[in-house]
């Protein structure tokens, strides 16, 4: 009896925990908001920031230098937006590009599904030169990246945790 509990504890330890990046965070009363909530309640209300707060999505894209980064979805359903499309600025924007705040963890390169995150969301202005190396981290060709001009504002997390869901 006590093997068959050992082994069933091990099964179900291994399937039903989330797996935590960066530091652990306890989810705050009603759980995680989808990302497009959120950037929709900022949008409505004007504001350029909200902190600590706990957002969950899809993920779309992870950073293959070292996944430093994540892209959420803001959409279900949505695809990951091309290296075109994320030349755009907030008001199409599909994703949301989450960064490790001071690039103090990382994330496997294929990591995928659902996960909640929890940190500070913002509009955030990216000068040319950050555009110029996000799109490069995402793989885009060096005539997208040759397009950027400018800066842009974007909607951007800062996480200090990441969460499987």
């Amino acid at each position: 009896m006590k093997k068959i509990i050992c082994v069933l504890s091990l099964v179900f330890s291994s399937s039903s925990f989330a797996k935590i990046y960066g530091e652990s965070f306890t989810m705050p009363k009603g759980g995680s908001q989808p990302v497009a909530e959120v950037m929709n309640e900022m949008a409505k209300g004007k504001k350029k920031s909200l902190k600590s707060v706990a957002v969950k999505g899809e993920i779309s894209s992870v950073c293959q230098a070292k996944g430093c980064w994540i892209t959420l979805k803001t959409k279900d359903g949505a695809k990951t937006e091309t290296c075109a499309e994320s030349l755009k600025g907030a008001s199409a924007q599909q994703e949301v590009r989450v960064m490790f705040k001071d690039h103090s963890f990382e994330v496997p390169k294929n990591l995928k599904g659902k996960v909640a995150v929890y940190g500070d969301l913002e509009r955030k202005k990216l000068s040319s030169y950050q555009r110029k190396h996000l799109l490069k981290d995402a793989g885009c060709s060096k005539s997208d990246i040759k397009k950027v001009k400018g800066v842009m504002f974007k909607y951007q997390m800062t996480a200090t945790g990441v969460r499987t869901i």
